[in-house]
């Protein structure tokens, strides 16, 4: 018998979660996720104001993704935290998590925070998490050999162990 776990073979057990607000960036996300070189459940979280027009463009790429109406409160986790305690994560034994960052909100700021912000981080976080097959592949094998290994995510945006919370909140 195979033990999968050890294995770079993943069958049926991958699940991708997206909170899609801005509909114009699904051909980016889009493309991204078609380089998972596994087959996937698609779960796609959305406003109630934008279902419709989501679920039309989506279905076009991907026939057999989920859809779930949610209000936009935490932004994409209220969504997120939604989505899984509707389905059954035990049958995933990988799930990518993703939404549509632009940060608009932040241009207010200036500085670092002006103009591109949000574009530079969804960018960098795609990239770093779905860059091609073969970087997707590297992952999942990262996870089979190393069982305590719980979530990854993009390496510029990871808080590290010396965060002052006071100093940030």
């Amino acid at each position: 018998s195979v033990n999968y776990r050890n294995s770079i073979e993943v069958l049926n057990k991958f699940a991708v979660i997206i909170h899609l607000y801005y509909l114009d960036l699904w051909p980016e996300l889009s493309d991204h996720i078609k380089r998972i070189p596994y087959s996937f459940d698609l779960h796609i979280t959305t406003t109630p104001s934008l279902y419709d027009q989501v679920v039309q463009r989506v279905s076009t790429d991907f026939p057999l993704a989920q859809f779930y109406g949610n209000e936009n409160r935490g932004r994409d986790i209220a969504p997120f935290l939604d989505v899984i305690s509707k389905i059954d994560l035990n049958q995933y034994e990988y799930i990518c998590k993703l939404h549509t960052k632009k940060s608009p909100h932040l241009d207010q700021f200036g500085g670092q925070y002006a103009g591109e912000y949000g574009d530079n981080w969804r960018k960098g976080s795609l990239n770093s998490l779905l860059p091609n097959a073969e970087g997707i592949q590297l992952l999942v094998a990262w996870f089979n050999r190393t069982p305590e290994l719980g979530i990854v995510g993009p390496e510029n945006e990871l808080i590290g162990r010396v965060f002052d919370i006071d100093r940030h909140s």
